[in-house]
């Protein structure tokens, strides 16, 4: 995924981009880091196109 792709984090809605997003422990797997919602830690989220909207 590109550093500039623009997503949007699925439980607080926040908009970002990817490379804003903060690295967390992994809750499954030991040693492992997990890219997170930098406002609320989630870890999924929706990829956005250029107009801010999601995509397919």
């Amino acid at each position: 995924m590109p550093q500039e792709q623009k997503v949007q984090c699925t439980r607080c809605r926040n908009k970002h981009l990817y490379s804003e997003r903060a690295r967390a422990p992994s809750a499954t797997i030991s040693g492992v880091l997990d890219l997170v919602c930098p406002r609320c830690n989630c870890r999924s989220y929706y990829q956005l196109d250029a107009d801010g909207k999601r995509t397919a």
